[in-house]
């Protein structure tokens, strides 16, 4: 794919959050950016980052509100916050039976700072 070559880039699953530092973040930024034609768009599948940093405690606590329906493991796995250190969030995967699976930890993103980057 060459610079200028594209109308739209669509981020599903808000793969900048996979990114840890921000330098490297607003990198993969400027590289899809050079992908745009004149007047082209990024659009971006936000995460619900907001919901988790806002009710850290509660989800913490076993309040997660998950419906398998967005983030699909499967119907053997079920994934849920496990630490929520600002600005980080790392989610553990688990069998029906609670054995660990593995981890993923995410930059999560506050309302906007996505776009201001």
């Amino acid at each position: 794919m060459s610079p200028g070559s594209v109308d739209a880039i669509i981020l599903l699953g808000n793969s900048p959050c996979l990114v840890k530092k921000i330098n490297q973040i607003e990198r993969c930024l400027e590289q899809f950016y050079s992908l745009l034609k004149p007047g082209g768009c990024i659009l971006v599948d936000e995460r619900n980052f907001t919901y988790i940093n806002e009710l850290r405690n509660e989800i913490l606590g076993g309040k997660f509100r998950y419906s398998g329906k967005y983030m699909y493991c499967g119907s053997a796995v079920t994934g849920r916050p496990v630490e929520i250190n600002s600005p980080y969030v790392t989610f553990g995967y688990f069998r029906k039976n609670g054995e660990f699976v593995g981890a993923l930890e995410m930059h999560a993103f506050k309302d906007g700072e996505l776009a201001e980057l």
